[in-house]
């Protein structure tokens, strides 16, 4: 999208400037953009998942935003670096891997008891109240006006297609959040924080 954006017009990126700039000044998305389109995925073992193809202009908006929000995942990483793993920058899931093991090494050889706690993340996603997103996102420094904005987009109607096909919208307000976008993971990681650190600090 970004690659495609470098290449319009002077007055096409003029016009987006006048779009993006009115978004953050009145806090929303205009209305035109306000749907959602869900596309099926098959995954690798069983099933299926669904995957939000939202509105290019939104899409765009969001990857613009990604600087603006690197000095907070910055800050939450840096906060609870072991809460995070691979969801924090600059990480792999081969560096948690390692990480894990020696770890359990030398707590082995230290006869210290380690617990591993294991969570099926399957419908992960579907399962996110976007209350509780809220809630956790502000508590945790997240920009007001960009989570607005986020929230807005992820509670629009959404409909489902099917080849050619469109379905009637299914939902007029949705509750969970969609998988697709590139602000999804932050929202995701940010409903959970809360939870992994009183697991944490509970079995410490």
């Amino acid at each position: 999208a970004m690659k495609h954006l470098a290449k319009l017009h002077a007055e096409a990126l003029e016009d987006l400037a006048v779009i993006y700039k009115s978004m953050l000044r009145n806090v929303t998305v205009p209305m035109q953009q306000l749907l959602n389109v869900l596309v099926t995925l098959a995954k690798k073992i069983a099933g299926f998942k669904c995957i939000a193809l939202m509105p290019s202009i939104f899409r765009i908006f969001s990857y613009l935003t990604n600087p603006m929000l690197r000095e907070w995942d910055l800050k939450v990483a840096h906060k609870d670096e072991d809460l995070l793993d691979t969801a924090a920058p600059n990480t792999s899931a081969r560096r948690s891997a390692i990480r894990r093991q020696l770890e359990a090494e030398v707590a082995y050889w230290n006869e210290v008891p380690v617990l591993q706690l294991l969570w099926d993340i399957s419908g992960f996603f579907d399962h996110i109240d976007l209350v509780q997103v809220g809630t956790e996102a502000l508590a945790l420094g997240f920009p007001a006006d960009l989570l607005a904005i986020f929230l807005t987009m992820h509670c629009a109607p959404r409909t489902l297609r099917v080849g050619e096909a469109f379905s009637a919208v299914m939902e007029a307000i949705a509750r969970n959040i969609l998988m697709g976008c590139t602000s999804s993971t932050r929202l995701a990681r940010a409903s959970v924080h809360r939870s992994l650190k009183l697991t944490r600090d509970t079995v410490s």
